[in-house]
């Protein structure tokens, strides 16, 4: 298993009862801050509250396995928390952007470059590239349908809709 560097951003909205789950999640885990300064216990609430940055707690490791909170992540997926992911680039491995909502099935893993730029594939591109001349090119407005509607499905697979993870806050 490599190891890299992965940071987690934690959002939507926490019960106060979740918070003592929540803090022994991550603890468990095991996280950093954002200087690298590892194994942090958070023992209180109040101390989680100094983790929360731009209106998300966020947490860093510099030496993930695969780059990923694994316990975390299912913590957080099983009791309906939002996160985002994002794990740097390594040897022969893309970075990765992985996010999840409450009502996703699995997390929208998308892999970028180590600039963050998403990784699409050329030969799904070159696809729907090739629709789009046969749509210029059929007669028929029903082979023209086909070819676009083609084109819009090659494109909407590999290009997914954005996600944003809603901010976070303790409530009732």
């Amino acid at each position: 298993m490599d190891r890299m560097s992965c940071e987690i951003f934690i959002g939507g909205k926490v019960t106060k009862e979740q918070l003592p789950e929540l803090i022994k999640a991550i603890n468990d885990e095991g996280v950093e801050d954002e200087y690298g300064n590892g194994n942090l216990r958070i023992e209180s609430p109040e101390r989680l509250l100094q983790y929360v940055e731009d209106g998300f707690i966020k947490f860093i490791h510099v030496e993930k396995g695969n780059g990923e909170f694994v316990d975390l992540e299912s913590w957080l997926q099983e009791n309906g928390i939002p996160f985002n992911r994002t794990t740097e680039q390594k040897d022969e491995y893309d970075a990765e952007d992985v996010t999840w909502l409450p009502g996703m099935d699995s997390p929208l893993v998308l892999y970028t470059d180590a600039m963050g730029n998403e990784n699409i594939p050329g030969k799904i591109v070159r696809q729907a590239l090739q629709a789009l001349i046969n749509y210029n090119t059929a007669g028929g407005a029903a082979d023209r349908d086909q070819y676009l509607n083609l084109a819009l499905n090659l494109l909407k697979g590999v290009c997914p809709e954005l996600l944003q993870i809603p901010k976070f806050e303790i409530v009732d």
